[in-house]
């Protein structure tokens, strides 16, 4: 049994919950001014969603905006400079068939996702919704804004979002997510990629399973107590 297999089996809380990896393709593109360019596909491979709506808004003006996805990234690209107070912009909604609970069992406490390089720096929100408890009226729903700069990766703990709705959002139990990605504005023709978005534990739940890598590795180097491979791991 390889060693990768071993942790695989010993720690199923400690692996991610993938939201989407970005396989099944969409692109939008020059949405008309003041109104929604829209996409809409139906269980998309890869995602959690059954519906998955990709948007792209010509506010201001008619924008030389792509908003896709494919091949593994997320990407909102302009082919010309933009300046003022029009954005380029692409939006993704995830609509869920049943409550997902995206803290995996209690042990997920963020997002994670990268960004490729080049990029150009972009505003996102991601908005989160779920049922609203008996005592609620309205929607329950969490709100997180960040700024993404250099080309890296990202990891956004739940405890950052802020209450929007009626009541903070259920993180167990989320129906809707919502990430929108703003260009700033007077940047250059260019664009901002993302890669997969996944959720993932904190990293203290994780040390139990680095610890059981340390053992494994231990006992697999010859010349130490209980080796039972004569040749070291690379």
């Amino acid at each position: 049994m390889t060693l990768a297999l071993a942790l695989w089996l010993l720690a199923p809380s400690a692996r991610a919950l993938q939201i989407d990896s970005f396989v099944t393709p969409q692109t939008v593109s020059n949405p008309p001014l003041g109104d929604f360019a829209t996409d809409v596909v139906t269980n998309p491979a890869g995602a959690v969603a059954s519906t998955r709506s990709l948007q792209t808004y010509g506010s201001g003006a008619d924008l030389p905006v792509t908003a896709s996805i494919g091949g593994g990234l997320f990407e909102v690209a302009q082919s010309a400079a933009v300046s003022g107070s029009p954005r380029s912009d692409g939006i993704i909604t995830w609509d869920l068939p049943t409550p997902l609970d995206l803290t995996a069992g209690g042990t997920a406490d963020a997002f994670v996702f990268d960004v490729a390089d080049p990029t150009l720096p972009a505003d996102l929100a991601i908005i989160l919704r779920s049922p609203c408890s008996p005592s609620c009226t309205g929607t329950a729903g969490s709100v997180l804004f960040v700024q993404l700069g250099a080309a890296r990766s990202y990891r956004l703990p739940f405890s950052d979002f802020g209450q929007l709705f009626s009541e903070p959002v259920d993180f167990a139990a989320v129906t809707q997510i919502y990430f929108e990605v703003d260009i700033l504005q007077d940047m250059p023709a260019g664009s901002i990629r993302i890669g997969p978005l996944s959720t993932v534990p904190e990293p203290a739940a994780l040390l139990p399973w680095l610890a059981a890598l340390a053992l494994l590795r231990r006992r697999r180097m010859p010349g130490t107590e209980g080796d039972s491979c004569p040749i070291p791991l690379r």
